[in-house]
């Protein structure tokens, strides 16, 4: 009787504990989340934002029936599954491969670790100016050793270039977590299974990797997640893109997936992004919904 009353009076004082910092997260992320969901079900402008008039599910049935929208959906799906599954497959081989390497020498970690510590927006910046066509690196040694190099920024290969990078940013954080899951698996199941005349490649397939489950699963989400909204509403990120057409440039505002938004050649928007939080936050509302359910799934 006494211990199990010791036992509550530590989980009540744990309660205690960690109530305070419960309820400043929930406040920090409760209070955006509901004016989201408020924004969704009514029509505001930057006009009337402080008296959103209730509509019901109107922008939602808008936002489903808009083909735009899938496209963006579609846009950010291939771009988180691949970014997160191209970090997970570079983390975990990187992980195994320099295990032996990082249990001698710990505090190369943090060398590992200096790619995701740069500011994305930074990060974007600097890749924009290496792969540049006209001033980048990698186009001018490319042309100096093949003779041409690919337009890694044009609208047919953004996508690839786009990923590319943002796997180089995040491998290391796949490569921090899964290198912690394969240093705590206890070296008498590896013993174990070595003496029960296991190659190097079954342990790894039959011991490393059903252990280290858990923390892939959990970090192929957290970054499937961050990847995702990398690109919310993707199709009303543009850029400028100068095309030849009957002997002349035209400049026109294209989106990632190459549809046109501005042709300056008429001065008129071909598609223009909504102006009316309404149905962004509608979107986002989908988008939240969506991932909150697929972890149950599994």
């Amino acid at each position: 009787m006494v211990i199990g009353a010791r036992e509550q009076a530590m989980r009540r004082e744990g309660y205690a504990l960690i109530a305070p910092l419960t309820a400043f997260l929930l406040a920090l992320l409760g209070f955006p989340l509901l004016v989201d969901l408020v924004y969704s079900v009514s029509t505001v402008s930057f006009e009337t934002i402080r008296s959103p008039q209730p509509t019901g599910l109107a922008n939602f049935a808008a936002a489903l029936a808009d083909r735009y929208f899938w496209s963006a959906a579609w846009f950010s799906l291939r771009f988180g599954l691949l970014a997160s599954l191209i970090e997970m497959a570079a983390g975990l081989g990187l992980a195994i491969f320099l295990a032996p390497l990082l249990s001698k020498r710990p505090w190369l970690i943090a060398f590992l670790m200096m790619p995701m510590m740069v500011a994305p927006a930074l990060v974007g910046l600097m890749y924009r100016l290496i792969l540049h066509e006209f001033v980048g690196v990698v186009p001018y040694y490319l042309t100096l050793w093949f003779g041409d190099f690919p337009a890694f920024l044009n609208s047919a290969n953004a996508f690839k270039t786009l990923v590319a990078v943002e796997s180089l940013q995040w491998t290391p954080f796949a490569l921090l977590i899964l290198h912690s899951s394969y240093a705590a698996i206890p070296l008498d199941v590896r013993e174990a299974a070595a003496l029960d005349g296991a190659s190097a490649f079954n342990q790894l397939i039959c011991v490393d990797l059903p252990l280290m489950a858990p923390a892939i699963a959990v970090t192929f989400f957290i970054r499937f997640i961050d990847s995702f909204r990398v690109f919310v509403w993707s199709h009303k990120h543009h850029r400028y893109e100068i095309r030849r057409a009957q002997g002349r440039c035209r400049v026109e505002s294209v989106a990632l997936d190459g549809s046109p938004l501005m042709d300056t050649t008429l001065g008129q928007p071909i598609r223009r992004p909504s102006k009316t939080p309404g149905p962004v936050s509608c979107s986002s509302m989908i988008a939240v919904t969506a991932i909150a359910i697929t972890p149950t799934s599994f």
